[in-house]
């Protein structure tokens, strides 16, 4: 699991993690990580979809970043340009 940016103090299951092992890792700065995420995402090697909750168009940006504030809402909102 990766935490990207800020995120607030958190309590995490370590049981759990260690059972199923995974492994958290953060990065506050991922400008490098960007180019290859992308990367991922066009050769469909990664599926982001599914964490997209909302798509907004560009006419409605003042809803979509109120409704992204929101973290009971939505997860991630999309800015559609056409």
């Amino acid at each position: 699991m990766v935490q990207l940016g800020l995120g607030g103090d958190m309590v995490f299951p370590v049981q759990a993690m260690t059972a199923k092992e995974l492994v958290m890792k953060g990065s506050f700065r991922f400008h490098a990580e960007f180019f290859s995420a992308v990367a991922l995402m066009r050769s469909r090697q990664i599926d982001v979809t599914p964490l997209v909750t909302h798509s907004k168009p560009l006419s409605a940006y003042g809803e979509a970043f109120e409704l992204a504030s929101d973290r009971n809402a939505a997860i991630k909102v999309q800015i559609t340009f056409s």
